[in-house]
């Protein structure tokens, strides 16, 4: 019994080849790389929410946010907060339904 013990705490050691080491590599390149592709989008919507309008229609935010301010927020947060009041419940369950406000 002590000797299976010994035999699987031993760790197995190979050699790993020089070819093995560059398709790991070039793996990890390749997934970083559809990783940023996957990334950068999401993150490009939320800089342009966050920098100045004008910037951004224009197309000078590109990797960082230039001016920042959190006014679209706010505005969409109102309009949410008002279309709440003008609905009430009711109104809210007839949307979701697909009925309208009628």
């Amino acid at each position: 019994m002590k000797r299976q013990k010994e035999i699987y705490a031993k760790k197995v050691k190979y050699k790993v080849s020089t070819a093995d080491r560059i398709i790991s590599v070039l793996t990890y390149v390749i997934y970083t790389i559809f990783a940023f592709v996957c990334v950068y989008p999401f993150y490009y919507i939320f800089i342009n929410t966050i920098s100045s309008n004008d910037l951004s229609q224009r197309g000078k935010v590109l990797f960082w946010p230039k001016e920042l301010h959190f006014n679209n927020y706010k505005q969409v947060m109102q309009s949410v907060v008002s279309v709440l009041l003008l609905c009430g419940t009711n109104g809210i369950s007839k949307l979701v339904r697909g009925e309208g406000f009628i």
